[in-house]
């Protein structure tokens, strides 16, 4: 029974420890008393009572709190003293910003508007953007200074006889003289300064803004900590993408090699870009408030940004996802296929497994044990008298946003399957398989992942690059060995658990209605999963995943692969029915070739025999191209051998081969076909064209050419009786030097890039230009000018051609 509750035990001790370690971290620092909501109302409040007409402006409300300047004065005054003077906004740093703006380019004279309001709701100041050229009457640089501290005494609570003149700053517009005044102050409880600032445009207030600002030596080093940040985080941005680079290489190839699944991929790709699609459109109010686009509008750059982030950050990290999986997955199913079931059943929708159940709770106990452990560590060094200064990754972003606690819960569920996934069972997974070393995998994966953790995590931060990357190495050994011990699931799961700790800090730091809303919503939510972990212990059912077999795509390729054998298997049994040699005759030189557009073709010629002085000579072209018109073509070749030895009339063969087509073939087939009798003593060739291409003879002397045009319609249309009466047999006598050209239109209608085709003119006038050349010679010559041709264009139809040359 212990057993069963000794994880409850550990989470309910962890969530105790949380609510107590929480309060001394720098995420409770700041209390915010309103939501964004309340502050934007507090802002146009504000506006209107001062006169300003804000009915055609837009505007954005945005959080901004400086962590580094906060943990600085933590370590100065100590904590609890902090968080008295930022509760009574003694440290003004902390506030909400709220623009208001027309939507029009920036280049265009327009006036803009900030507000900064306190996280309880007092007013910081304001600023007014003017269009240089506008006209206001001027008053003097005196007579400014006292409208200043007139403005400052009557609308501030702030005590100017506190303050010292620092600078007076001039500036002469176009149509007004505009003036900055600025006092400072010391800070009693550190050697900052606080400042004053005030901008009197015309005869107008433009600007009044209470700042904190801390020593020029803190502010340097701030800024040298935020140029060696970005400098990290530009390498390790890098570095992430020759991870990526590398994942789609190895996923290319062992998708080749048939070693992957691409299923359960393309649905945690979706799932992460549906889901990160929702938190884009969460995250719309605040969207590209740090991006400038040319002269675009605010609002139009806010658009642009929102689709960059759609489809190039999702589709990035998705795929990313998508091919880590698919790697990993690979090496999984081998290696160890029962650290995928729980997460295998998850994916097959079965939540309610007892193996789901275990993962979920072992990895939520596991998780809370980190969050516990990263508050211990970071209370106890930070503070009063500490070296280091605790900052966050955008914990405060999650009260910019529509719902925050929608932003809390996707946030944890992309951040933890995209780490754990990518820099966790992608990576232990291939190293394992090659070194098959479990702490040399380890210790890879935890190297590699403190490029996640500086990218992405949630956990709070200490300014010491080499104390973070301790940190980091800890948690991703830790993690590593959780991989092992269980399983993938339960790794996510505790992944999530510690997440979920930090990035919802921010909303039970804060008194604000809304996220007090939020705060409470998260909780009830909470229910979901343990629910889900009490049934699937109840239920005590078991997951079987079936078995992957082999992957869909070598399926399909394995079916693609069978077809070419049988096509190839086809082609080679066509190539047989077709001349194996040009026959021997005396006095003529006689070659024939015949080149399908696919495998097998429907293009036709044949040599037959006939007695000891007659050769016949058939070419043809069945209706359509592949498998159907090469069997047609076949039948068409048993039918006329069948019948041209005992006929030696063209005519008459023709017929028969018609009447059994005719019977033979579907309605919508037909064979175009030239068939011949060569008498080779008497030199005459007899011939009959039954809707075929005209056959050619070339005068060897003077290169003019005769076509033999012979009417007759195709083989397979009809009976017989119109096809009796409608074909013509002709007899020519032949002479020495002659040469005789039969083809299909696979030449003369061949195609380029253009869409021209190859044409009559152009292969007649080849054929006469090089009527010296052997049978084979002009055969070569004119398949190549033919392929030239159409070089950058796919063959669209079979070629067949037979060349006699009369000796």
């Amino acid at each position: 029974m212990f057993d069963k509750l000794k994880w409850w035990i550990v989470i309910v001790l962890c969530l105790a420890a949380i609510k107590y370690l929480a309060p001394g971290n720098i995420a409770f620092s700041v209390i915010e008393k309103m939501d964004k909501y309340e502050v934007q109302q507090i802002a146009a409040d504000f506006m209107g009572k001062s006169g300003f007409e804000l009915s055609d402006y837009s505007s954005r409300v945005t959080r901004n709190i400086n962590y580094l300047d906060i943990g600085y004065i933590e370590n100065t005054i100590g904590k609890d003293e902090t968080r008295e003077y930022l509760q009574n906004d003694k440290i003004p740093n902390s506030r909400w910003q709220v623009e208001f703006f027309k939507n029009i380019p920036r280049d265009q004279p327009q006036t803009r508007y900030d507000v900064w309001i306190s996280p309880k709701g007092k007013l910081l100041g304001f600023r007014r953007f003017l269009p240089d050229t506008m006209t206001i009457p001027s008053i003097s640089e005196e007579q400014a200074r006292v409208f200043a501290e007139s403005y400052l005494s009557k609308k501030t609570d702030i005590k100017l006889d506190e303050f010292d003149l620092q600078n007076s700053i001039a500036t002469n517009r176009t149509n007004r003289s505009d003036y900055l005044f600025t006092w400072e102050k010391l800070a009693d409880f550190t050697e900052g300064k606080y400042e004053l600032n005030v901008t009197v445009q015309g005869n107008q207030i433009g600007r009044y803004e209470y700042l904190f600002n801390l020593p020029e030596e803190v502010q340097s080093f701030m800024s040298d900590e935020f140029t060696k940040g970005t400098f990290f985080y530009l390498i390790q941005a890098l570095f992430l993408l020759a991870i990526f680079v590398f994942a789609l290489v190895m996923f290319l190839k062992k998708y080749h090699d048939g070693e992957i699944w691409v299923r359960m991929g393309i649905l945690l790709f979706l799932i992460y870009f549906v889901l990160g699609l929702i938190q884009n459109i969460n995250e719309l109010p605040v969207t590209g408030s740090n991006t400038g686009i040319g002269s675009m509008s605010i609002i139009n750059v806010q658009i642009i940004v929102f689709f960059v982030e759609v489809l190039l950050q999702n589709v990035f990290l998705g795929t990313l996802l998508l091919t880590s999986w698919a790697v990993g997955e690979s090496y999984a199913r081998s290696l160890w296929p029962e650290k995928m079931i729980s997460l295998d059943s998850f994916l097959n929708k079965k939540f309610f497994t007892l193996k789901t159940g275990q993962s979920m709770l072992h990895g939520g106990a596991v998780g809370f044990i980190v969050a516990v452990f990263y508050l211990i560590v970071f209370n106890l060094l930070t503070g009063k008298g500490s070296d280091f200064i605790q900052v966050t990754l955008g914990w405060s972003d999650v009260y910019q946003y529509y719902i925050p606690v929608v932003s809390v819960i996707l946030n944890v569920i992309l951040f933890s399957l995209l780490f754990e996934i990518v820099f966790r069972f992608f990576i232990i997974n291939i190293t394992y398989q090659r070194w098959h070393n479990k702490w040399l995998a380890i210790g890879i994966s935890s190297v590699i992942s403190i490029v996640g953790y500086s990218l992405f995590a949630a956990y709070p931060d200490i300014s010491s690059y080499p104390l973070n990357i301790l940190f980091s190495l800890i948690c991703g050994v830790f993690f590593g060995w959780l991989y092992f011990k269980y399983d993938l699931l339960t790794v996510i799961a505790a992944q999530a658990a510690a997440n979920l700790v930090f990035y919802a800090l921010p909303l039970f730091a804060s008194t604000a209605d809304w996220h007090i809303v939020s705060g409470n919503t998260l909780i009830l939510l909470a229910i979901i999963p343990i629910a889900q972990i009490i049934y699937s212990y109840y239920r005590k059912q078991e997951f079987q995943l079936a078995n992957f077999g082999v992957p869909s795509h070598i399926k399909r390729i394995g079916e693609r692969e069978r077809m070419q054998k049988e096509l190839e298997i086809a082609r080679n049994v066509q190539v047989g029915l077709l001349p194996k040699s040009s026959p021997k005759v005396k006095g003529f030189d006689i070659s024939g070739t015949c080149l399908p557009a696919k495998e097998v073709g429907g293009d036709y010629f044949d040599f037959v025999k006939l007695g000891a002085s007659k050769l016949g000579i058939a070419v043809g072209d069945v209706s359509g191209k592949g498998v159907p018109a090469a069997i047609y073509m076949t039948l068409t070749k048993g039918i006329l051998q069948s019948h041209a030895e005992e006929n030696i009339s063209p005519k008459l063969v023709l017929n028969k081969v018609n009447k059994l087509l005719y019977r033979t073939i579907e309605k919508n087939s037909f064979v175009s076909m030239f068939y011949a009798i060569l008498d080779i003593e008497e030199k005459k060739l007899t011939y009959a064209r039954a809707g075929h291409n005209p056959g050619i003879v070339v005068n060897q002397s003077d290169g003019n050419s005769t076509l033999l045009t012979a009417e007759g319609i195709a083989l397979g249309l009809e009976e017989g009786t119109v096809f009796d009466k409608t074909l013509q047999e002709n007899t020519i006598d032949v002479h020495s030097g002659d040469t005789l050209v039969f083809y299909t239109d696979g030449i003369v209608e061949a195609m380029n890039e253009k869409l021209n085709e190859f044409g009559e003119d152009k292969f007649l006038e080849i054929v006469a230009e090089n009527r010296h050349l052997t049978s084979s010679q002009m055969i070569e010559l004119i398949l190549k000018e033919v392929k030239e041709f159409a070089s950058n264009y796919p063959q669209n139809d079979d070629i067949t051609l037979v060349v006699i040359k009369v000796l």
